[in-house]
């Protein structure tokens, strides 16, 4: 075995290690830890050693000296794009599968998409020269190049601020620089002002549907469950359903559509949990609709527990996107193309609210939201309330003479 060479200096040393290379060591300030500073790699050459701790007694000299790990971080966190720091934001939160490939989508064209005529891509722009300017300019050419987007644009925003602030959090950044007043609002959805569903279409929709998927309209109009809850719902999930009395579903699951990243093909993922702690609930069904899930599951379900409730004509689980095929040809019949089976389940949070028959934490319950606020974001006007209104309006007038009688 080789003898370890070491070379004594007046600063730091140069020592020789059994590979054969050379480790350069320092002490500073004077009283501090021994040789508490270390060159970032080892050298080949006792001369190279030197010339580092040379180097590093200049800055001392200069007064410009800082601890060479910290500008070894510094060098990392210089190095980092935008699209490195959303890759780690991303791996390393606790976000679902689900809205990790939704946040990716959002930010693809907008943030991590390529640069074209009339847009700068941030991309591969490091993190460090990402400055306010920047991002104005950004935004600026956001709003030209989707001009017609305005919630997807408010929703990349929001993530980009969220990535930025992630880096400021883990000492990567030392401030923020997303930083636009309004840019995050999104513009209100022209959908919000369409009238709820009414009874009529919402019966004229589940007749339109094939036999075997008009039970999962019925729970999402009837009991406001979301489409990803019905399409994973199984037998256990239900309890009395063997009896004649009450039926209560128990919502526990939920499946979503999201890309592979491997294959780029569309998959499904369930979820152990609904989409937030709260959509965990319990539901006790309309008899009627009790009774129309019965005859379902007599007539579509396996005898097994884990069996699904809602699958294709094969026996498999049903992709959201082979739902919504005979669902837009069911709302069609209804006169209302516009709707999407999310509005099944605002008929229902409207209803809940509007019949005043549940208190509003009861029904942001049923709900599975978070907040009242959530609940209230769900309401959509219902048909002729505009007549509902001048009637109560007459009430409140008081009878008056007529100007001829004064």
């Amino acid at each position: 075995m080789a003898r370890r060479r070491t070379t004594r200096r007046s600063f730091g040393k140069a020592e020789q290690l059994p590979s054969g290379k050379w480790r350069a060591r320092y002490t500073y300030p004077p009283g501090t830890e021994r040789y508490a500073h270390k060159a970032p790699h080892t050298f080949y050459r006792r001369t190279d050693a030197e010339a580092w701790l040379n180097a590093e007694e200049r800055l001392i000299e200069l007064g410009i000296w800082t601890p060479p790990a910290d500008r070894k971080a510094e060098q990392v966190r210089a190095s980092i794009t935008v699209r490195e720091l959303i890759d780690r934001w991303l791996t390393e939160s606790t976000y679902k599968a689900s809205t990790i490939s939704s946040h990716r989508g959002k930010l693809s064209p907008r943030v991590l998409g390529p640069s074209r005529p009339g847009f700068d891509s941030l991309a591969a722009e490091p993190i460090a020269k990402v400055d306010r300017e920047r991002i104005r300019r950004w935004w600026k050419e956001v709003q030209a190049t989707w001009p017609t987007t305005g919630n997807s644009n408010s929703f990349a925003y929001k993530r980009l601020r969220t990535a930025f602030q992630f880096a400021v959090e883990h000492d990567l950044l030392t401030e923020n620089p997303v930083q636009i007043k309004g840019a995050g609002i999104a513009p209100r959805p022209k959908s919000r002002d369409h009238d709820v569903l009414t009874i009529e279409q919402v019966l004229t929709i589940i007749d339109a549907m094939p036999a075997r998927y008009r039970i999962a309209v019925s729970l999402m109009c009837w009991a406001g469950l979301r489409l990803g809850e019905v399409l994973e719902l199984r037998s256990a999930d239900l309890i009395g359903l063997n009896g004649t009395g009450a039926v209560i579903v128990r919502v526990r699951r939920n499946v979503q559509r999201v890309k592979d990243e491997a294959t780029g093909k569309q998959v499904l993922v369930v979820l152990n949990s609904p989409k937030t702690p709260a959509g965990n609930r319990d539901i006790q069904l309309p008899e009627k609709v009790a009774a129309e899930l019965r005859a379902h599951v007599e007539e579509y379900v396996k005898p097994d527990k884990d069996a699904l409730i809602i699958t294709t004509s094969t026996g498999r689980q049903m992709m959201d996107t082979h739902f919504r095929q005979p669902f837009a040809t069911a709302k069609g019949r209804a006169g209302r193309p516009e709707v999407t089976p999310h509005d099944c389940r605002r008929f229902y949070g409207t209803w809940l609210v509007n019949s005043g028959v549940v208190a509003l934490e009861e029904a942001r319950r049923l709900m599975g939201h978070e907040t009242v606020e959530q609940l209230m974001e769900y309401q959509r006007s219902m048909k002729g309330f505009e007549k509902r209104a001048a009637d109560a309006m007459n009430e409140l007038i008081p009878e008056r003479r007529p100007i001829s009688e004064q």
